[in-house]
């Protein structure tokens, strides 16, 4: 799902020693072939920072203390191994509990906690506001099948572990749409829901069924 590349910077000298952290820089590329989800993004983040279930890491070092500054216990939150398709991988388990009703309860909160990362999150939340408010032409937007606390948890470790990593790049695969039908709070949609699809609209996109 992301590969992480590295490449000599042109004004480098070196390639080794206390020097590297000037030598390198981090291309992130992501493969959204499957599609792409908060907690597949912030699981790959993680197992990219060397975080290991059950031993003190980054989730604990930077993760923790965000979730707790914007009021969210820590501990809904677990890391698991898992093998997919043969594959290892990190699994980010978010464990079902209420969280912010509107994407202005979830960015003023956000602002509130203080961390440093508030501004991207809220930057996030603002677009996916206004997808969900051009498909339902509300001013509030109901967070309705985002209400969850995991919609909270997923921006912020993604946005903690992106300013962590500090890429140089971040690119990706056109992610793939799916198909069929999905249920919610305002009956069946078609997959992509009509949020989703706005927020997609102008880039490019693959069809999973090829």
């Amino acid at each position: 799902f992301l590969v992480a590349l590295w490449r000599r910077r042109p004004d480098a000298t070196v390639s080794a020693g206390r020097f590297a952290d000037r030598v390198e820089a981090m291309i992130l590329y992501l493969d959204c072939s499957n599609g792409v989800s908060g907690d597949m993004l912030a699981a790959a983040l993680l197992d990219l920072a060397g975080a290991q279930p059950g031993e003190e890491g980054p989730f604990e070092r930077l993760v923790v203390p965000a979730l707790k500054a914007a009021g969210i216990d820590p501990r809904l939150v677990r890391l698991e191994r898992a093998t997919r398709g043969g594959v290892g991988a990190l699994a980010f388990r978010v464990a079902d509990a209420p969280g912010f009703a509107t994407f202005d309860e979830l960015m003023l909160a956000t602002y509130a906690s203080g961390i440093d990362v508030a501004d991207v999150v809220a930057a996030v939340a603002q677009r996916m506001a206004a997808a969900e408010s051009e498909v339902h032409g509300e001013e509030t937007v109901h967070l309705h099948e985002l209400s969850g606390v995991d919609t909270a948890v997923d921006l912020i470790t993604g946005a903690v572990l992106m300013r962590h990593l500090a890429p140089e790049q971040v690119m990706a695969s056109p992610p793939a749409l799916g198909d069929g039908t999905v249920h919610t709070a305002h009956g069946d949609l078609p997959v992509p829901a009509p949020a989703v699809a706005a927020l997609l609209r102008g880039l490019p996109v693959a069809d999973a069924r090829e």
